[in-house]
């Protein structure tokens, strides 16, 4: 059974993404992005929270969508329909997006002072081919997609046999026990810091490696981008949370789980004031308290925000490339603004509002022609989102 409540997080995610990264760039967190502003405390602890939960819930709700797109889909169906949606979008929007966000990034460094176009014909090819691998916000795309391929094995043994065994006692899975489930993202986090933290030292020796190889184990190391520990959000939005007796349970229990979930994040608040923020154990301790966040949310909207019509039709059409374009349009438009506008408050509100102006402006052009719905993996009208 399809869940429209699932849909509206995931578009709740992408409409968040663009305060949220507006946001980022008046923070003091340390986190890596292309523009800063003036420092504004208060936005931290906001970054913090939503910062705890927005990805790994974007990989459990791709989880679950991926049980229902199997249901009626074969596995080739289901490979070709990744790399349609996922592969080709991320190939173009890197070829043809990124140039602007790199271009932004070199301006507010300092390190280019030149027009744009002659960025792009004497600088730009050094830039993408530079010592580490810069695919600003579609490190999600490529990231969901090799999630995607790399677990279809497992999806492949849990359809053809586990699933028939097993459906029952997941369905009478009792609450504390998902909960303890959804601990192990944590630990695949600490498994990907170490494997990855091994493997650099070892390619740092050799030097025949190519250092976009390094760039990207080096993220895979991190909490931010860990592949193993979204793998692992990825297959437990798939086994677990699209079972209907799950989805009961976390209905029914959705308000103790709201409360694990205030608890874990004033413990996890508690730990910041001892632990520094990007440290392996500080990361640790945000995954840890990711599991309840997830599940409370995932409770809350099955019984709140199971709706469907045209304004939520519209969202569920528009996210990915919505997803897609909107750090291109922010970075650009928040060039001009800190050069242009003084106020910190003005500026972020302005930043905003163009940004969500432009980026849904994208969406509706592109998706008017057959090679850009192509290119950025929208659906032909008439076709249903799965």
């Amino acid at each position: 059974m399809h869940l429209y409540s699932i849909d509206n997080l995931r578009n709740i995610c992408i409409l968040l993404l663009i305060p949220y990264h507006t946001l980022l760039i008046y923070s003091s967190l340390g986190f890596s992005y292309n523009l800063q502003g003036d420092v504004l405390p208060a936005v931290n602890p906001v970054l913090i929270f939503i910062n705890l939960w927005i990805m790994p819930l974007m990989f459990v709700a791709a989880g679950m969508a991926s049980r229902y797109s199997l249901a009626k889909r074969t596995e080739m169906e289901y490979g070709k329909e990744r790399m349609l949606r996922l592969f080709i979008p991320f190939l173009c929007a890197f070829i043809l997006l990124m140039p602007i966000q790199y271009y932004v990034r070199e301006l507010s460094t300092g390190t280019y002072t030149g027009g744009f176009f002659s960025y792009v014909t004497t600088d730009l090819v050094p830039t993408m081919l530079g010592n580490t691998f810069d695919g600003g916000q579609l490190w999600f795309i490529l990231w969901l997609f090799g999630i995607s391929l790399l677990a279809l094995p497992v999806m492949h043994w849990w359809t053809k046999k586990a699933e028939k065994t097993t459906v029952q006692r997941m369905d009478h899975m009792p609450v504390w026990l998902i909960v303890f489930v959804f601990f192990l993202p944590a630990f695949m986090f600490l498994a990907g810091n170490f494997l990855g933290t091994g493997l650099l030292s070892w390619l740092a020796e050799t030097p025949v490696v190519d250092t976009f190889l390094i760039s990207l184990v080096w993220m895979s190391a991190q909490r931010s981008y860990s592949f193993l520990m979204f793998f692992a959000f990825f297959i437990l939005g798939y086994l677990v949370l699209s079972s209907p007796g799950v989805q009961n349970t976390l209905e029914r229990c959705r308000f103790p789980l709201t409360c694990a979930a205030v608890a874990g994040i004033v413990l996890f608040g508690v730990m910041l004031v001892f632990v520094p923020l990007n440290s392996v154990l500080s990361e640790f301790g945000n995954v840890l308290a990711a599991g309840p966040v997830i599940l409370a949310m995932i409770g809350l909207g099955i019984h709140y925000l199971e709706k469907h019509n045209r304004v939520t039709e519209y969202l569920s059409a528009s996210s990915f490339t919505v997803y897609i374009f909107h750090q291109s349009w922010l970075l650009l438009i928040g060039w001009f603004v800190l050069l242009w506008v003084p106020n910190p408050l003005v500026q972020i509100l302005i930043i905003i509002v163009l940004t969500f102006v432009t980026t849904y402006l994208s969406y509706e052009a592109v998706k008017r022609f057959r090679v850009t719905r192509f290119m950025f993996g929208i659906k032909e009208p008439g076709k249903k989102s799965s």
